[in-house]
C-alpha cells in the first residue's frame, strides 16, 4: 500500500515487527508523525501469529499524510536477519535506512535529525542516537549518563557500542556485502563492522528513541527449548561468523587493505572466544572444563581477554 507522494530518495524509515500487537500501534503512529517529509515508511511484519499485521494494515489504510507507505507481510517467518535483509534490499529505496522495531517509539524529529547529520558528515556510514528506556507500560526508566549531554560525536577507527533500535545505516553498508545469514539475530553487531569498513560512525546524543525493555523478543526468539546459555552462544556465534565472512568479501575487493583486515579478523576471533567462554562458564557447568582447557592453550586469548574474563568469572 502506497500513498500518493513521491519517493523521498534520501531516507527510508524501516519498521520491522513480529508478535507485538500490544505495542505496534504506538510504534507505527510515531513513524507517521515524523517531521521529515516526504519520508518513505516501510511497515514489514515477519508472519506474526497475533494481530500485529492487522493493526498495521488498519493504520496504513487510514493514513492521509505526506509520507509514502509500503506495507508488507512475509509469507513465512524469516527471522530477524533475513527479515531485515528483505526490508533493506527489496522493500526500501532510500539512501539512508532508519531502523525501528514494533515495540519502540521514535520521536517526531528522529528522521529529520538523521538527515541533518547525513548532510553534515558525508563520510558517515552509520548514524545513531541516544535513547530513553521505557518499560512495558511506557514508564521511563533510568538512563545512562552518556545520554545526558548534547552534541554530535564521530568515530573513525573503532566500533562503538550501538543499540540497534537507534541506528540508521547508509544503504551501501548493506548492499556492499549483501544479505545477512539466516541464523543472524544480532544484526547490529554485523552492521557495525560493515560500517567501520565503509566510513565513519556519527552519534547524536539527543535521545530520539524510546526503547522498550520487556520480556518479549523480536523474530530472533528461540522456541526449541534451548536454555539461556545456548541462546547467548548461538546468537553471538552466528554474528561473529557473519563478520568473518564479510571481512573476507571486503578483502577480495580491497586486497591492498590486507593488514587492516587481518587485525580486524583477529579482533573478531578473540571476541568470539570471549563470548563463548564467558557465557558457557557462567551458565553451563558441564562446559567449563573443556573451555578452560581451550582458553589455557590459547596465548592470544589470554593476551587480549584475560583481565576481562577473570573480572566476570570471580565477581
Amino acid at each position: 500500500m502506497k500513498s500518493q507522494s513521491q519517493c523521498p530518495g534520501l531516507l527510508s524509515f524501516c519498521l520491522v515487527t513480529y508478535n507485538q500487537e500490544k505495542y505496534v500501534r504506538e510504534s507505527v503512529l510515531s513513524a507517521f508523525a515524523q517531521t521529515y517529509s516526504p519520508l518513505e515508511i516501510v511497515l514489514s511484519d515477519d508472519c506474526s501469529t497475533d494481530r500485529t499485521f492487522e493493526i498495521m494494515r488498519e493504520l496504513a489504510a487510514g493514513y492521509r499524510g505526506p509520507h509514502r507507505i509500503i506495507l508488507n507481510r512475509n509469507e513465512r517467518n524469516l527471522g530477524l536477519g533475513m527479515h531485515a535483509s528483505k526490508v533493506w534490499g527489496e522493500l526500501s529505496s532510500g539512501r539512508w535506512l532508519i531502523g525501528a522495531a514494533g515495540d519502540d517509539i521514535s520521536l517526531p524529529e528522529r528522521a529529520e535529525a538523521v538527515a541533518r547529520a547525513a548532510q553534515q558528515y558525508p563520510e558517515a556510514a552509520c548514524i545513531w542516537s541516544g535513547c530513553d528506556f521505557i518499560d512495558g507500560e511506557g514508564a521511563v526508566l533510568p538512563r545512562s549518563a552518556s545520554a545526558e549531554h548534547g552534541g554530535i560525536y564521530t568515530y573513525r577507527n573503532t566500533i562503538p557500542a550501538i543499540l540497534g533500535a537507534t541506528v540508521a545505516y547508509r544503504r551501501d553498508v548493506y548492499s556492499e556485502f549483501g544479505p545477512l545469514g539466516g541464523e543472524v539475530r544480532n544484526e547490529d553487531i554485523v552492521m557495525s563492522l560493515r560500517s567501520l569498513l565503509l566510513g565513519e560512525f556519527v552519534r547524536i546524543d539527543a535521545p530520539l528513541v524510546k526503547y522498550r525493555k520487556h520480556d518479549s523478543n523480536l523474530s530472533g526468539k528461540f522456541t526449541d527449548g534451548r536454555d539461556k546459555i545456548e541462546r547467548m552462544r548461538f546468537r553471538l556465534g552466528y554474528a561473529h561468523l557473519q563478520q568473518l565472512a564479510d571481512l573476507q568479501k571486503y578483502l577480495e575487493k580491497h586486497p591492498e587493505q590486507y593488514r587492516r583486515i587481518a587485525r580486524l579478523r583477529r579482533r573478531v576471533s578473540d571476541n568470539y572466544i570471549v563470548s563463548q567462554f564467558c557465557s558457557a562458564f557462567c551458565f553451563c557447568p558441564s562446559c567449563r572444563l573443556h573451555l578452560v582447557i581451550e582458553a589455557l592453550t590459547s596465548p592470544r586469548y589470554w593476551r587480549i581477554a584475560a583481565e576481562r574474563i577473570w573480572k566476570r568469572l570471580w565477581r
